[in-house]
């Protein structure tokens, strides 16, 4: 072989093994380092993702809780009163509902209890009244429509001899209990 030739295989030779080394020096871990880049981008967008989604789970649960916070002042400061200000005006209500549909109100009967693990107490009202069927049905709608917490436990019926109903109505209504009204 001639000289020159041996000169120019020799430093294509160094020449492929110097391209070689600046692959492997440089270009190689360049490459591979995009492709653990874009990997790690892909597992950082679904991180996001999972996190978006626990953001909007934490959201709704944060807007429930505020809602369920609102509606529980709002029944403790409007439809919960105080005994000693709203149990006279309340049975005046309830019997004013019944005498004002030409009912006939009996002798009742209050029981109060405490609720347990809340900050009500509740009272009973038993209340016999006599009317017609239709009276009846008014006297419940008016309690259903009244501004008042009434709530009507219990009800039975038996015939009167004029043609009239003879009903015995339990009815519940919420006091706050006097340990809540001390604390507040």
């Amino acid at each position: 072989m001639r000289p020159g030739r041996k000169l120019l295989l020799v430093a294509l030779g160094a020449l492929v093994v110097l391209n070689l080394g600046v692959y492997l020096a440089f270009t190689l871990p360049r490459t591979l380092g995009l492709h653990n880049l874009d990997e790690r981008l892909k597992k950082a967008r679904a991180e996001v993702e999972v996190e978006r989604q626990k953001m909007v789970a934490l959201r709704t649960r944060f807007e429930t809780v505020s809602a369920n916070t609102r509606d529980t002042t709002e029944f403790y400061t409007r439809r919960v009163g105080r005994r000693d200000a709203t149990l006279v005006p309340l049975l005046r209500e309830i019997e004013g509902m019944a005498r004002g549909r030409g009912m006939k109100v009996a002798s009742q009967d209050y029981t109060f209890k405490p609720v347990k693990g809340l900050e009500v107490e509740r009272f009973e009202v038993t209340m016999p009244v006599k009317g017609t069927y239709e009276q009846v049905v008014g006297l419940v709608e008016d309690l259903e429509r009244s501004s008042r917490f009434v709530t009507l436990e219990e009800m039975s019926a038996k015939a009167g001899t004029d043609g009239t109903i003879e009903v015995r109505m339990l009815l519940s209504c919420y006091f706050r209990s006097p340990a809540a009204r001390a604390g507040a």
